[in-house]
């Protein structure tokens, strides 16, 4: 792999984590507002509702973030390009 394509890669790679982090960030302060706002022990099921999928935004953009965490460090500690980043 020439110097110019596993540039192109790393950027790539480091947008893709930014853009991860960021996402989750907005959905965990997100969850952590909903939890704020629900009384304790508060069975309304619109409360419920709105944890319910505001904890899964934030599992999924987490989950999302760790990958894209990965994916970067093991291209630049180990070289290990994503099957998805491959240079053609």
């Amino acid at each position: 792999m020439s110097p110019a394509q596993r540039a192109v890669i790393a950027d790539r790679l480091k947008r893709e984590l930014e853009s991860a982090l960021v996402e989750y960030e907005s959905a965990s302060k997100k969850f952590a507002e909903i939890v704020s706002g629900v009384p304790s022990g508060s069975s309304n099921s619109d409360s419920i509702l709105a944890l319910q999928q505001t904890g899964e935004a934030s599992r999924t953009t987490l989950h999302r973030y760790v990958a894209a965490l990965e994916a970067y460090h093991n291209f630049q500690m180990h070289g290990i390009v994503p099957v998805e980043s491959s240079p053609e």
